[in-house]
């Protein structure tokens, strides 16, 4: 059964939209397409090295797991 593991990180900027916010907004998204019953448990959050001198208030970036139905096929979100 493939999988595939979608990150998010470092999408923080002055105008808002945290890491947790986009990958809430994406989440959000599978499910008024209908593609949430393919995620594998909830996002999982990875802490991130903490002596980077260049790093984000948060430090942190989120993942999700998804069934795929084939490694063969492109995996492409539609926007319908």
């Amino acid at each position: 059964m493939p999988y595939l593991m979608i990150g998010i990180d470092d999408t923080d900027w002055e105008g808002g939209g945290c890491t947790t916010y986009v990958m809430y907004s994406f989440v959000k998204y599978l499910v008024n397409d209908g593609l949430i019953d393919n995620v594998i448990g909830l996002p999982r959050l990875t802490r991130l090295n903490p002596y980077v001198p260049f790093k984000t208030r948060g430090n942190a970036s989120l993942s999700i797991i998804m069934h795929i139905d084939s490694e063969d096929k492109p995996w492409i979100m539609s926007n319908s």
